[in-house]
């Protein structure tokens, strides 16, 4: 048993990490929040509604981030991948000093505490993921290379500060020079069965997330207007796009293998496939996600591919997040790897708790607590029961929002597989055609008794989507 004044330290509990941080106090345990100074006031107060947020102690790494500084409301975090000095970790080591508590561990709980986290944990010597490869854990670029030097199977990519390196690396992918004619037969080419990844590709921030500016192209002129698009502009997590990355486009199934590790023992905490598709003009709009059973031979190949991608980063503790696509033909192929908990404010918790027992937060929980409870919990996630969907409800509309269509949102609650909405937008909130994560109008968790009954009432939502919102007039 863990003395009563043992402290888990969350690092920027935002998005899931708020659940996370709820879960822990729920349980008795005592939680040091550590907000970086890459968190403003205003992301701080996006928690979600009903969690608990009287955490035994917080600590602001930049004092004018607090509660009180004249400028808290006004600042605007600062970037977070930055090296501290030992003198600056020293400080936030004294504050939690001060809180008279003895840390048990320091956790990133979210893409932006990550490596603050790294940092501080292998500074006050308590369980981490080192310093050595902390860039190759956030830089999307850095972390494929890094996965391919360790003879894993990794994406083919460039990444680019000017457009004439990334001219140069299209051309060499074979994506024909920006003439009408060569754009014809590249549109004759797409739409065959003979249509070849190398001449569509992905080109997008090194450093985000959430599907923020990501597109898929295929004409040289598209890739000009997109890469003077992403450079140079503050990205979605309040970091300056510096470089572009190219991306060959992988096709077929994209998972999300969730993963909780402990000195570099992994557990498959979760497995979910993506639903995505082009809506509004965007290519990688998420639509939701199906919970795949840890039992599927499918999953399995993709969870021992994602083993080796953390081995390879030397994620030995906490969390993985990964995105992988799977072809039968090429098998699995890292998209990317987050070292902090599935995002996506927690949406995915009932669901994964309601058909398999537990969640990715449940297992971190654990093995942060209790090396007796994490070696409790069996290696591979499986289904015991039932099915689960996650449906990003995707806006087709601009404008403001008066209220919820009552009649469509009858037809979903009344779904045999209905059991909750998560951030729908409230009454005056502007909203916009979907085209990324940021911009999704909330979404719906299903449970259902099996998949074929699931199927019927995904579709029913889709149908009721369009009409779910009246706007303002």
């Amino acid at each position: 048993m863990a003395d009563n004044q043992d402290a888990i330290v969350l690092v920027d509990p935002i998005s899931t990490g708020a659940n996370l941080a709820d879960l822990l106090l729920t349980q008795g345990r005592k939680v040091v929040v550590v907000w970086s100074a890459s968190v403003s006031a205003r992301l701080r107060l996006l928690l979600q509604p009903g969690l608990r947020s009287d955490y035994t102690a917080t600590i602001f790494e930049d004092d004018d981030t607090a509660p009180g500084s004249p400028v808290a409301e006004t600042a605007e975090g600062a970037d977070g991948s930055r090296v501290r000095s030992a003198a600056e970790l020293d400080e936030v080591v004294a504050k939690i000093a001060a809180t008279g508590l003895t840390p048990r561990c320091v956790v990133a709980a979210s893409e932006l505490g990550v490596e603050f986290a790294d940092q501080l944990a292998m500074h006050m010597g308590l369980p981490n993921n080192g310093t050595a490869l902390s860039d190759c854990r956030r830089d999307k670029f850095a972390m494929g290379e890094r996965v391919r030097a360790a003879g894993v199977r990794a994406v083919k990519q460039r990444l680019c500060s000017t457009w004439e390196e990334a001219h140069a690396f299209l051309l060499e992918c074979g994506v024909p020079d920006a003439d009408t004619a060569a754009e014809h037969a590249l549109d004759r080419a797409l739409e065959g069965p003979a249509a070849s990844g190398a001449l569509r590709m992905v080109i997008k921030p090194a450093r985000s997330g959430g599907s923020d500016d990501v597109f898929l192209c295929s004409h040289m002129a598209e890739f000009r207007e997109k890469f003077h698009h992403i450079i140079g502009k503050k990205n979605k997590l309040n970091a300056l796009n510096t470089a572009v990355l190219l991306q060959e486009y992988l096709q077929g199934v994209e998972f999300v293998i969730d993963t909780v590790s402990r000195d570099g023992h992994h557990k498959l905490a979760g497995c979910w496939n993506y639903m995505k598709g082009s809506v509004n003009g965007a290519a990688f709009v998420y639509f939701g996600m199906r919970l795949i059973d840890g039992a599927n031979p499918v999953a399995q190949e993709v969870f021992e591919y994602t083993k080796k991608v953390l081995d390879a980063l030397e994620i030995k503790n906490w969390c993985g997040h990964a995105e992988v696509m799977y072809h039968p033909q090429t098998g699995p192929c890292l998209v990317e790897i987050g070292s902090r908990p599935h995002g996506g404010e927690g949406i995915f918790i009932d669901g994964a708790r309601a058909v398999c027992g537990h969640s990715q937060i449940d297992l971190l929980a654990a093995a942060m607590t209790s090396d007796a409870e994490f070696a409790a919990y069996p290696d591979i996630w499986a289904a015991k029961h039932g099915a689960a969907a996650i449906i990003d409800l995707v806006s087709f509309q601009t404008g403001t929002v008066k209220g919820i269509n009552e009649a469509a949102m009858a037809r979903v609650q009344a779904l045999p597989s209905f059991k909750h909405t998560h951030c729908m937008p409230e009454p005056g909130t502007a909203i916009v055609p979907t085209i990324d994560c940021f911009t999704t109008v909330g979404s719906i968790t299903l449970v259902s008794t099996s998949e074929e009954a699931l199927n019927k009432d995904i579709e029913v939502v889709r149908d009721a989507e369009r009409s779910l919102f009246d706007l303002v007039e």
